[in-house]
């Protein structure tokens, strides 16, 4: 009996604490309640990822892992346009391919959701590739709508 409440310590001692790599945050300031859609323009049979995210709400995920620095992967591994469709019926799109993020080409080049130059970026915690990653949805967004 002892010898397995040694043994069980000893596996439990081994388990190692998974630390997040990244938080993403999407905060939305624009004055209207939005629903995200992520889609992938190469592969039209892949369903949306949809987000919705009242006014003054955020969303937040935690990437553990496999993501590296990116903690959001399905926005940039999966998909390469974003459609914001605001409560009034207004619609926003951004594209932008994994291929122009990094030669700088997105379109809008401005504030775009798939650019990670567009988000802010704070250390999490002590290691120095764990970054929280926060992109604004602003009125000034909103009134570029149609």
């Amino acid at each position: 009996m002892s010898f397995l409440l040694v043994a069980g310590a000893a596996l439990g001692s081994c388990r190692k604490e998974v630390e997040p790599k990244g938080l993403f945050v999407l905060h939305n300031q624009s004055g209207h309640a939005v629903t995200l859609r992520v889609f992938s323009t190469q592969d039209r049979r892949k369903a949306p990822l949809t987000l919705s995210l009242p006014n003054g709400q955020q969303v937040e995920r935690t990437a553990y892992g496999g993501a590296g620095a990116i903690a959001y992967s399905e926005l940039f591994f999966q998909g390469d346009s974003v459609q914001w469709s605001f409560s009034d019926g207004k619609q926003l799109v951004h594209h932008c391919t994994q291929a122009q993020q990094l030669s700088g080409q997105c379109s809008p080049a401005v504030h775009n959701i798939l650019s990670l130059q567009e988000y802010a970026q704070e250390p999490l915690g002590e290691g120095y590739d764990r970054y929280t990653y926060t992109y604004t949805l602003t009125q000034a967004d909103y009134a570029t709508a149609r």
